[in-house]
């Protein structure tokens, strides 16, 4: 483990992207060597978030190149994405294994508000974010919101029948549509610039 620390050190001192590693080892260690997911669930989503930042904002530090900074914009996107975004609706995943993450010890979400808490919180999260995110953050026209706002509305609606029962296969299906949502904004400042509000 500690010789694959050391390439990526290298490879990230090549690529012009260290302090994003260091950061992303220090929320890395902090999220599974100490307990970091296993003390709260709002900490929990915290330090996800955070990790979060580090590859997002490295992939775009390498794919602008070394001689041009990353924008004010750039990084109001990146926070917007990872702590708003994933930060309020990762728990998405945990509904999935609550018992295991009981048997563990772990405080999740879900265990810690409850399930319909927690699902209607994903719910009112994922319903902002689908529309805020390309109509008010970005400016865009409503096509760019489409594929969005299609997965928001199916992850939604699978939230929302898990309100009222226990079922794995909701659960796991909500993860599934909540990592297609998440995926779905990647491309929303490309969308961004082909569909601009019109002035």
């Amino acid at each position: 483990m500690i010789a694959a620390y050391l390439v990526l050190a290298l490879v990230s001192y090549h690529l012009n992207v260290v302090p994003m590693y260091v950061a992303w080892v220090v929320f890395n260690t902090l999220y599974h060597d100490y307990s970091g997911s296993d003390y709260s669930g709002i900490s929990r989503n915290a330090i996800c978030a955070l990790g979060l930042v580090c590859p997002f904002s490295g992939a775009l530090r390498i794919a602008l190149g070394p001689y041009t900074t990353m924008s004010y914009a750039a990084w109001q996107w990146i926070f917007l994405v990872t702590f708003g975004i994933i930060g309020t609706t990762i728990h998405a995943q945990d509904f999935r294994d609550e018992a295991g993450d009981r048997a563990r010890g772990r405080r999740t979400i879900p265990i810690e508000l409850g399930r319909r808490r927690a699902l209607w919180i994903v719910v009112v999260a994922v319903v902002f974010w689908t529309f805020y995110a390309p109509l008010v953050f970005l400016g865009t026209r409503w096509e760019a919101a489409v594929v969005s706002v299609c997965l928001g509305g199916l992850l939604v609606g699978t939230a929302m029948r898990a309100v009222g029962i226990q079922d794995g296969r909701l659960d796991r299906q909500m993860y599934k549509l909540w990592c297609f949502w998440t995926c779905s904004f990647g491309g929303l400042p490309l969308l961004a610039t082909v569909f601009p509000l019109r002035a």
